[in-house]
């Protein structure tokens, strides 16, 4: 009896080193390459590993959060998107460089393909029918517009054609983070009015026609992407959302390090619900 007990008691620890971590939180001092470049600016996932994006850096991490490979990339890069054993990045080139750029690394950050843009790009999302981007940037930085422009490319990267897509409401600095879910296609923005119940908007689209199918105030300015199947807590969609940690760049230092925690959600019927211990195997 006292075996089985044991045993049991054994397979409960197990289990629960086994689970998957709610959120994961970046491990301290390893991200100190995102000291110079500004904010986070987006992320992707795969089954295998994790990616952020700055400014003027790309980072890969393992799935508890340690920094496995950091490089740098001209800046500026945005949003990024994992699929199928490529990373696609969105850039809106400054300084001597000008326009935009679409790069694509493989699994361990190795450049394998890239196209120029003639005006900078900074959302993307790659899906199995091709790859979406955010337009305009120039055009949409501090002036209230309800109105963005998305291009669509295949995943060889050839233009297709650019749609204007309207959401319903104000927002600035246009398509901030893409991601997908099956006919779904998610934007997050910065900057919609306060009346409109939150800073970081975001608006689903169907990705066929790119026609607005509704809004929610989960806020995700920072980057999200959807959890791979395997890494789920249940068979429900979910999301990872950057949150920056100790006070975001303009606090970061040294002394008081570069730090995110990835935020779990759970997506639901058009709206996110944040994943808590309390609700985690709903």
């Amino acid at each position: 009896m006292k075996k089985i007990i044991l045993g049991c008691l054994m397979l409960g620890v197990y289990l629960l080193h086994a689970a998957p971590a709610i959120d994961i939180v970046s491990v301290p001092g390893e991200l100190n390459a995102f000291l110079t470049g500004g904010h986070v600016q987006g992320f992707t996932c795969s089954s295998n590993a994790l990616y952020l994006s700055q400014a003027a850096h790309l980072a890969k991490l393992d799935w508890d959060g340690h920094v496995l490979k950091v490089i740098e990339v001209p800046s500026h890069l945005g949003d990024i998107s994992y699929l199928n054993g490529r990373v696609y990045g969105a850039f809106g080139l400054r300084g001597k460089r000008t326009g935009g750029l679409v790069r694509v690394w493989d699994e361990n950050l190795e450049q394998v393909a890239e196209v120029a843009l003639a005006e900078g790009t900074g959302a993307l999302c790659a899906t199995p029918g091709g790859i979406f981007y955010s337009l305009g940037m120039g055009l949409q930085m501090k002036k209230p517009h309800r109105v963005n422009r998305i291009g669509r490319m295949t995943l060889d990267l050839k233009p297709l054609d650019v749609v204007d897509v309207d959401y319903g409401y104000d927002t600035i600095y246009g398509v901030q983070s893409m991601g997908w879910c099956g006919d779904e296609l998610i934007c997050t923005f910065y900057g919609v009015k306060p009346k409109e119940g939150s800073a970081h908007p975001t608006a689903r689209f169907d990705r066929s026609t790119l026609k607005a199918l509704g809004a929610d105030t989960f806020a995700a300015g920072e980057g999200f992407d959807f959890v791979p199947p395997s890494r789920r807590l249940s068979d429900v969609p979910e999301v990872l959302a950057v949150r920056a940690l100790n006070g975001n760049y303009k606090k970061w230092s040294p002394e008081n390090p570069p730090q995110v925690r990835l935020e779990r959600w759970r997506y639901e019927k058009g709206h996110f619900v944040r994943v808590s211990k309390s609700n985690k195997s709903l």
